[in-house]
């Protein structure tokens, strides 16, 4: 009885160092950690415009992505039609680049990596291989080979030197890799991940998104809701950003399942994701939260803050709108609709403007 009582007493004690270890370890940190304090601005999300983007040859089935130029419009459909689109400024369609294929100035699953200058890069998820459009002609430039594919996300920097990857875990030991434009080659690597890490994410990357400001480097962590913010020159962290999904995802009740009875679905954290990153002017970061409820039904949430950690806004995204890019001040969403005959609509892009009220 004594020896029970005795182990028990020391099981309990390392229970308790053990805790408090992994306290320590949780709350030390060697750079700041932004948890989101009350701002004394208000600002609002006001639409200022709205585009029809029409292709009479080949309908847009589904955007993935989009880009824009001081001129242009960069839309891609990689998901059906494997099919980049080039529209103007007012959205009128000019021409397609590219096609589907495996020869020159051609992809699969197309992921546009931005508009640099006069060039359009396009990776190409199927054959491993970026590629680069003069964006006034349309043309075909080059092509060059990519390493550790595949890849969901890649960024360029201005000076047209270097290309930032995302990595799924499944393919790699770090989620981002810095590569030679024009060669591909591999010479730098960030956030490489634990044991941890490559257990939750064994298809999908940690990083979800990353962006580029300056000599920094920012990388969202979907599931663990924060964005750490890398020096390019050294790779260590610089400062944490801290978002809680809860607030914005709580219980929601439906009358009645399929059964027929009273029923909750939950948007549960391990469902949730912080999946898209923008920064505006520099110095607003405006992050999506998602989540998807126990139907498979996704609910998403805008959040901006200043660069000093100071909330400035949230943003419900109406069901049949998605959030894609922003670029200054303004905030781009994709609206579809449903027209009579049971088709979709073509899309609509909405131009919203982050701005200061009084």
């Amino acid at each position: 009885m004594i020896s029970m009582e005795y182990n028990l007493l020391n099981r309990n004690q390392f229970y308790l160092y053990i805790f408090l270890i992994l306290f320590s370890c949780k709350t030390n940190y060697d750079y700041p950690v932004y948890y989101g304090k009350t701002s004394e601005k208000h600002v609002s999300l006001s639409i200022e415009k709205e585009i029809f983007l029409i292709s009479e040859d080949m309908p847009i089935a589904q955007i993935s992505s989009i880009h824009i130029s001081d001129q242009y419009i960069f839309v891609t459909d990689n998901y059906i039609n494997n099919q980049v689109y080039q529209f103007d400024k007012n959205g009128k369609f000019i021409r397609m680049l590219g096609t589907k294929g495996q020869g020159p100035g051609e992809y699969v699953f197309p992921v546009t990596a931005g508009v640099v200058q006069n060039t359009l890069y396009v990776g190409s998820i199927g054959t491993m291989r970026l590629l680069e459009f003069d964006i006034n002609n349309g043309q075909f430039q080059k092509s060059f080979p990519i390493e550790h594919g595949p890849w969901p996300k890649i960024v360029i920097d201005k000076e047209k030197k270097y290309l930032y990857i995302v990595h799924p875990t499944r393919y790699a030991d770090y989620s981002i890799s810095q590569a030679i434009l024009n060669t591909g080659k591999t010479f730098n690597k960030f956030s490489e991940m634990d044991d941890d890490f490559k257990l939750v994410f064994d298809i999908f990357a940690p990083a979800s998104d990353i962006a580029l400001h300056e000599n920094e480097l920012w990388q969202t962590f979907n599931h663990k809701y924060e964005i750490k913010v890398f020096d390019l020159a050294t790779k260590n962290i610089k400062r944490v950003y801290k978002f809680d999904s809860s607030e914005y995802f709580p219980i929601i009740k439906k009358t009645k399942n399929i059964k027929g009875h009273d029923a909750e679905k939950q948007f549960r954290n391990k469902s949730t994701q912080l999946n898209k990153l923008t920064l505006l002017n520099g110095n607003v970061i405006c992050v999506q939260l998602r989540a998807w409820n126990k139907d498979g039904d996704p609910k998403d949430h805008l959040e901006l803050w200043q660069e000093d950690g100071t909330f400035l806004t949230s943003f419900n995204i109406p069901g049949n709108e998605r959030f894609m890019s922003g670029f200054d001040n303004k905030l781009i969403f994709v609206k579809r609709t449903i027209d009579k005959d049971g088709s979709l609509s073509h899309p609509i892009l909405i131009f919203r403007s982050l701005t200061e009220m009084e």
